[in-house]
C-alpha cells in the first residue's frame, strides 16, 4: 500500500526541505495498527526540526509532523482494545521509535496510541497532544497551587495560554494573561482569563497592582516579555519557560535571584514524554481528554492547508502574525 506523505531530507529553511513523494507502507504487524491521518498542526518544534535544532532529530531522510489525529482502518491479530474506525491521537514521539505524521496513512505499535471519544471534532482533536499536556504538567509540576493562586503568563493567546487559562479556571486559580494584540481581550475573558494585559516594556507594574502574591511565572516568549514576568513574580517562586518566541535570551537581574530566591526552569513535553512511566503520560492524557468532553472550547485555526502547498503552510506558520493554528488535512 502506498501513502503519500511529506519528507524532509535535509536541514535548512523550513519551507525550503520539505516536498511531497509517496512511501511504500510494510505489511500490517500483528501488534499494529493502521491509521488513515485526518489534520496534523504545524508546530514550532515542527520548524525547529526542520531547521535541525530540535531536542529530537529523527535520521534522514524522514517523515516529519510530531502531532495529529487519524482514523483507525486496519488493526493487527494481537491488538486488543482498538478497533477499525476509533479515532486516535499518537503522543509518543521519539528519535528511536520515529513516526511522522505529515502523512495520508501510517502504521503504528498499538501501545503507541490512545484512542480518544468521537464526539472530539477531528480538527480540535488534531492539536490534543502538545499543548493541553504541556499547560497541564506546567500547573501541576512545579509547585502546589491551590484555589485562589494567581499565576502570570505571556503568549496567552496561544495554543498552550488557553489550556492554561481554561485549567487554571476549572481550579479557581486566577491567571493574568499577557498578548501582544489586545483584540483578543474579549475572547480570552470569555474562556476564563481572570486579567488581560499587553504585553509591553513596564507591565510587571501593572501585574503587580492586580495582586499582591504572583505564585508562578510562565514564559514562552523570553527576551523583555519574560524580565517583566520575572519582575512580577512574588519571593520563593517559580518561572517556568516552555518556548522562545522571541529568540531573545532571558535576562535576569541579580537581586530577583539573591534577595527574591526566584527559581528559574524549563518544560519539554518531548522530553517529559520520554522520562515518565507511560502510565504517568497516559493519566495525563485521559485527564485532558475527560476535560475536553466535559468542558468543550475551541483552540482558533487560521488556515488548513493540502499537503500540494507544504511550502506555503510551513512559512505561513513560522509567522508570528496569525489568527490561530496552521493545519495539514491529509
Amino acid at each position: 500500500m502506498k501513502s503519500n506523505v511529506l519528507i524532509h531530507s535535509q536541514y535548512g529553511k523550513p519551507g525550503d526541505v520539505v516536498h511531497t513523494t509517496t512511501y511504500e507502507l510494510s505489511k500490517l504487524e500483528p501488534k499494529q495498527v493502521q491509521i488513515d491521518m485526518a489534520y496534523s498542526p504545524i508546530n514550532p518544534a515542527d520548524i525547529n526540526m526542520l531547521e535541525g535544532k530540535y531536542v529530537i532529530q529523527p535520521e534522514l531522510p524522514c517523515v516529519l509532523g510530531n502531532e495529529g489525529v487519524g482514523i483507525v482502518t486496519e488493526v493487527g491479530d494481537e491488538v486488543e482494545g482498538i478497533s477499525k474506525g476509533d479515532h486516535v491521537i499518537l503522543p509518543f514521539r521519539h528519535t528511536e521509535n520515529w513516526i511522522g505524521l505529515w502523512a495520508e496513512t501510517v502504521l503504528s505499535p498499538a501501545s503507541e496510541v490512545i484512542v480518544i471519544p468521537k464526539e472530539i471534532p477531528l480538527k480540535q482533536a488534531a492539536m490534543l497532544t502538545i499543548n493541553p499536556v504541556t499547560a497541564l504538567q506546567l500547573l501541576t509540576l512545579f509547585c502546589d497551587l491551590e484555589e485562589g493562586d494567581t499565576i502570570v503568563q505571556n503568549a496567552a493567546n496561544s495554543g498552550v495560554g488557553r489550556w492554561v487559562i481554561a485549567l487554571a479556571k476549572s481550579r479557581g486559580i486566577n491567571t493574568i494573561n499577557l498578548v501582544r494584540n489586545m483584540d483578543l481581550k474579549d475572547d480570552l475573558i470569555e474562556l476564563g482569563a481572570t486579567h488581560v494585559l499587553e504585553d509591553h516594556l513596564g507591565v510587571s507594574t501593572k501585574i503587580k497592582k492586580l495582586s499582591d502574591t504572583i505564585s508562578l511565572g510562565l514564559n514562552a516568549v523570553g527576551g523583555q516579555s519574560a524580565t517583566e514576568i520575572l519582575k512580577s513574580l512574588s519571593e520563593q517562586t517559580t518561572c517556568v519557560t516552555y518556548g522562545a518566541m522571541s529568540k531573545e535570551p532571558i535576562q535576569v537581574n541579580n537581586g530577583q535571584l539573591i534577595y527574591k530566591n526566584i527559581w528559574l526552569t524549563g518544560f519539554n513535553r518531548s522530553k517529559w514524554t520520554q522520562e515518565m512511566p507511560k502510565e504517568a503520560v497516559i493519566d495525563a492524557y485521559n485527564t485532558i481528554i475527560d476535560f475536553f468532553v466535559s468542558s468543550p472550547f475551541e483552540i482558533p485555526i487560521d488556515t488548513i492547508y493540502p499537503m500540494a502547498k507544504a511550502e506555503k503552510a510551513i512559512i505561513h506558520a513560522s509567522v508570528g502574525d496569525r489568527s490561530g493554528k496552521i493545519l495539514f488535512e491529509l
